[in-house]
């Protein structure tokens, strides 16, 4: 009887466990940091602030680094806890290589107003690509997605001609992340965003580089392994004990990172 009651309180635990990851995957994923209308953002360099209305009447804020003559435009698409706040450093580890880099947050992140959803990922993206299209319509374009971005800068180079696609510490399937974290719960299941870059890679025309360490303990080097199966395009670069969040301080990745910008044509 004991035995039946162990079970049973295990067996109410692990549906707590499952409902918890259900409903609060939300906050796990996506960690926002909002700020209000008129936060002002503080760089060295210069940049100009934009705002784009979407089409369901919510408003997408991004800044936008120049130089004199750029040779290239850069989107960059930051990860699950990036904001407008600090992802303009970016612009510091190329703005020597002479490309503009234009920067967005996604929905409910900093002055963006709404709430992340798969289908707003992706049509925000676009929104954004075309905007920047328009503006630079005779220059590369570059796209630079780092995790969470990574899916989202991945689906934008399946459905728009960019120049190169460049993915840091991404993965492949969410699904298979929310295993790895979380073993003991059937994430593929109870996941409510099935980000699954695999749907769009083999749509990607240009080359792909892809950056990844070897010590990431929250994106396991075994997805980006994966991504050759799907394009012949891909070319990683695994860097020796590099983390999920540390990649650009390490040598081998800025002297790659300027290698191919400095080396991209129309």
């Amino acid at each position: 009887m004991i035995l039946l009651y162990l079970l049973l309180i295990a067996l109410i635990l692990y549906v707590i466990a499952c409902c918890l990851f259900y409903f609060f995957q939300q906050k796990v994923l996506f960690k926002q940091i909002r700020f209000a209308h008129d936060f002002p953002f503080h760089y060295d360099e210069h940049f100009e602030e934009l705002f784009w209305n979407t089409s369901d009447g919510h408003s997408l804020n991004g800044l936008l680094f120049t130089v004199d003559n750029p040779r290239g435009l850069i989107l960059f698409m930051h990860g699950n806890s990036g904001h407008m706040g600090r992802s303009g450093n970016y612009f510091k580890r190329v703005k020597d290589l002479n490309y503009d880099v234009l920067l967005y947050d996604y929905r409910g992140y900093g002055k963006s107003t709404g709430k992340p959803t798969t289908h707003n990922f992706y049509s925000d993206a676009l929104l954004i690509f075309d905007w920047a299209r328009n503006k630079y319509p005779h220059i590369p374009i570059v796209i630079h997605g780092l995790s969470l971005g990574s899916h989202i800068a991945t689906y934008v180079a399946a459905y728009r001609a960019i120049d190169l696609l460049i993915l840091e510490t991404p993965f492949l399937s969410l699904a298979r992340i929310a295993t790895y974290r979380y073993p003991l719960i059937p994430g593929k299941r109870l996941l409510r965003f099935p980000l699954d870059s695999a749907d769009f890679l083999p749509l990607v025309t240009c080359n792909i580089q892809v950056f990844h360490g070897d010590k990431d303990t929250i994106v396991p080097l075994s997805e980006p392994l994966l991504f050759s199966h799907y394009n012949t395009n891909v070319t990683l670069t695994i860097i020796k004990n590099g983390n999920h969040k540390n990649l650009h301080e390490f040598d081998e990745y800025q002297a790659t990172l300027e290698h191919i910008l400095k080396n991209v044509t129309n």
